[in-house]
């Protein structure tokens, strides 16, 4: 008897210490505080904490730290009531930092600081989730803090095991690369923020919030050594803009072999170019011209990323760009605005070899607004291409709007699947509306071999466009292809199967589809950008639009440019159900998921 209850004792414990680490387990790896009514997260110091605070008219040799009960601090350590001894350079507030405490460096809003080699490599943890380390701002008035940073060095670097670390409201500047303010087009530049991570080394609870990056070669460039850990990180309403490079690749941001990604309201503009391409498909990097290796984000290898409410807008090729040898696995694209870019979503078309076959599994696409592919025809390619997609081993693509593609593109795809296989694929209530010259959706020959892929209740409306197919199937695609519930309409009826152009009752004989060809009377047809501006009391253009997003401040944000704001407005012309409360699609089934 004592020995079953000494075993049913042990047993409680077991169950209590397991109970007592369930919230540690599911926060591990990403900061956990609460957000204001506008979004924003909340920092509070904590008993020990270090404020330093940095100003323009510092001075280091007689600047001190400040806890949160020092009298000059007041109840709110942002805006403190002073007299404050500030330092003059992050250096030696640093200095006066230690790893592993909740210490915090604060640079003044509406101030300018000139740090020609960047912050430097800052070695430095919080405490745990709830107590991090913070680089952010303060005062009363101003937008965030400009740091101007020199032509060839990083704005902040990460190289070491960094842990709940969290960055927010600072502005970092390469100024001397914007030939518009004084600068001139130069190579080599650094990036905004850079991350390297060498063998066995890991970061956890990195959170960058509330920053610009501008004229930088990388806005943000995050990697790790293929035999360091993980990099878990949040980002969330940034602002990521004008990256260009005069003879090497630039991407808004670029990543490698990165986990547990939340990339959230972010906002990404002209991102891998300066200028555009002379020669269509030449690719010269001379003068910061626009080439197809050039993205607003490049995301290579990572898993457990989602990319949720974000703005992609004019991209010297793609809006976001998924590619890797290694398995990107488990990708949420969901609610995001994109505008512009030749492509707007790219996955895959690298590593074309079957021992890379299957490779992005778990992959979800879904609430997303396009429109105006191909306005600015960066790279001179002539491109308007939507979601441009292959390599798919289990996915949903469901509830997505493309619309109103520039007529002036000759190459345009609203879908397309292509150059590898895919498995177990549902394409489920997208609408295209009017997106220019060329398919509604593509199945190129390179996708042979695919199996399980399904087209379902899908709207192709391609009014008063004439020479489009609405459904272009490069190749045999019965027994590997299901179509039904499907509504066309454009100009004429055109469809391509295998070699042969057909009219509707010829695709639906062939392919067992069973579509209607009738023209969807859409609620309003005409919301997009130049309406939406119109309708908060703008200028109507995607011109004006554009400037507003760049406005953007930590310290001046404007939710009316905000990818979910926007969506919702423009959805609601197109889609019947409420665009206020999006139901995720459900994670697709049989994945096979190979690590």
């Amino acid at each position: 008897m004592q020995r079953k209850l000494a075993k049913k004792i042990k047993l409680a414990f077991t169950v209590l210490a397991f109970v007592l680490l369930i919230p540690t387990i599911v926060a591990a790896g990403f900061i956990n505080l609460p957000r204001d009514a506008n979004g924003w997260t909340v920092f509070t110091p904590s008993d020990d904490t270090r404020i330093c605070y940095i100003s323009a008219n510092g001075n280091d040799a007689t600047a001190r730290y400040y806890s949160r009960n020092d009298a000059a601090v007041g109840s709110d350590p942002f805006n403190p009531v002073g007299p404050i001894y500030a330092y003059a350079t992050f250096a030696a507030a640093l200095a006066n930092t230690r790893d592993g405490y909740p210490d915090w460096i604060l640079f003044k809003r509406g101030e300018t600081f000139v740090e020609s080699a960047g912050l430097g490599s800052v070695k430095r943890s919080g405490r745990n989730a709830t107590e991090p380390f913070l680089i952010g701002s303060y005062g009363p008035s101003g937008n965030s803090p400009v740091i101007i940073i020199g032509t060839s060095s990083n704005g902040i670097s990460l190289t070491a095991t960094t842990k709940y670390l969290a960055v927010m409201g600072l502005d970092f500047y390469c100024k001397d690369r914007n030939p518009h303010d004084g600068g001139s087009l130069t190579s080599n530049g650094g990036s905004g923020f850079r991350i390297y991570l060498s063998s066995g080394e890991y970061i956890d609870g990195l959170l960058i919030e509330g920053c610009k990056f501008r004229y930088f070669t990388l806005g943000m460039s995050l990697q790790r050594a293929d035999d360091a850990g993980d990099i878990d990180i949040e980002i969330r309403r940034n602002l990521i803009t004008d990256s260009y490079d005069t003879d090497a690749h630039s991407q808004g941001i670029y990543s490698y072999r990165l986990n547990d990604v939340i990339f959230e309201e972010n906002i990404l503009i002209h991102n891998g170019w300066y200028q555009q391409q002379s020669l269509g498909g030449a690719n010269e990097k001379t003068g910061g011209q626009a080439t197809q290796f050039n993205h607003n984000i490049y995301w290579a290898s990572a898993k457990n990323v989602t990319i949720r409410r974000n703005l992609f807008i004019d991209g010297s090729s793609s809006g976001i760009k998924l590619t890797g040898k290694y398995r990107t696995s488990s990708t949420t694209i969901r609610d995001n605005l994109f505008i512009g870019n030749e492509i707007m979503i790219s996955i895959g078309n690298n590593y074309r070899d079957p021992q890379y076959a299957y490779r992005f599994p778990n992959v979800t696409i879904s609430d997303n607004v396009a429109t105006h592919g191909g306005r600015l025809n960066p790279t001179n390619r002539e491109l308007a291409w939507g979601f441009w997609l292959c390599g798919l081993d289990g996915a949903v693509i469901s509830n997505n709007l493309l619309i109103n593609a520039d007529n002036d593109v000759t190459n345009s795809q609203a879908l397309s699947i292509n150059s590898d296989e895919s498995r177990n694929v549902q394409w489920r209530g997208n609408i295209i509306y009017n997106w220019g010259f060329g398919q509604g959706l593509r199945i190129s020959a390179g996708s042979a071999g695919s199996s399980n892929i399904s087209f379902v209740n899908n709207k192709i409306q391609l009014p008063d466009i004439e020479n489009v197919y609405l459904i272009y199937a490069g190749y045999d695609v019965r027994g590997e292809w299901s179509f039904s519930g499907n509504r066309y309409y454009a100009d004429s009826q055109s469809f391509y199967r295998n070699g042969i152009t057909t009219d509707l009752s010829g695709w639906n004989s062939w392919s067992g589809d069973a579509a209607t060809w009738s023209q969807v009377s859409f609620l309003d047809v005409t919301r997009d950008i130049d309406t939406y501006m119109r309708s908060i009391g703008k200028t109507g253009t995607i011109d004006a639009f554009v400037a507003a997003c760049r406005s953007q401040d930590r310290y001046n944000w404007n939710q009316n440019y905000q990818a979910d704001k926007v969506n919702a407005w423009i959805r609601a012309g197109f889609f019947t159900s409420n665009t206020g409360n999006l139901t995720p699609p459900p994670t697709p089934q049989n994945l096979r998921i190979q690590e």
